[in-house]
């Protein structure tokens, strides 16, 4: 299996039978989302949803171009919109689970309670899959998961000093831009405007890249893992 999921639907998409070995490979991911999404397990023998869940992520994988960002969350839209689409021409079968349509905010079907009651097992699966694409984006960056572990600091002292740059580059749009054109941190740039030493920076090049990645890319639930409190 590539290391980048994205990449891969990109060289699988026009192959159907590996379109159907990979959707096999991911059907507990469109359970999980199922689940999710309904806020209940669903039948997977008698579920319509299950079905539309199916098509909606064949759909995503024909339709998936690496400029739309994660395979996965454009994954997760699309099953979304099929599941609201068959609800509204099917009204009959909504119940208290769902709330009224709402033209404006279709999203409103999806209750944040679902997101809330979502089973542990899940949530570990699906965090699974954003560590499978977190390899694969920071591969981009000669990162390996093994070296942001060792790079993560191990020192409130030191956590603090890392998140004052991150809190730093995030509020720079420009810093940001350049480390996504180039790979790297512009270090006597944050040096010059945080006045922390380079040695510093230059220690927490991995980590912050990484950190970088998961708060601004689709990693709900590594997210949560970030606390960027100085």
């Amino acid at each position: 299996m590539l290391e980048n999921i994205n990449e891969q639907v990109m060289v699988i998409k026009n192959d159907n039978e590996q379109i159907n070995v990979f959707i096999n490979d991911y059907k507990q991911f469109i359970i999980a989302y199922c689940n999710k999404s309904l806020n209940r397990y669903i039948d997977i023998k008698n579920d319509d949803e299950y079905s539309i869940a199916l098509m909606a992520f064949y759909e995503s994988i024909k339709g998936y171009d690496i400029s739309k960002g994660s395979f996965f969350s454009y994954a997760q839209r699309v099953i979304k919109f099929r599941l609201i689409d068959h609800y509204r021409k099917n009204k009959s079968l909504l119940n208290e689970k769902f709330i009224e349509e709402d033209e404006d905010n279709k999203d409103k079907f999806f209750l944040n309670k679902a997101i809330e009651n979502y089973e542990n097992q899940d949530i570990s699966y699906l965090r699974k899959i954003e560590i499978e694409n977190l390899i694969g984006e920071l591969s981009k960056y000669n990162i390996t998961f093994k070296e942001l572990i060792k790079a993560s600091p191990k020192w409130k002292s030191t956590r603090k000093r890392y998140n004052e740059i991150i809190n730093y580059i995030i509020k720079n749009g420009d810093i940001i831009e350049e480390i996504s054109l180039n790979n790297k941190i512009p270090i006597a740039k944050i040096e010059e405007n945080t006045n922390i030493p380079r040695k510093t920076i230059e220690r927490s090049r991995k980590y912050i890249i990484s950190v970088l990645i998961i708060l601004l890319g689709d990693y709900q639930y590594i997210r949560e893992y970030i606390n960027l409190e100085v």
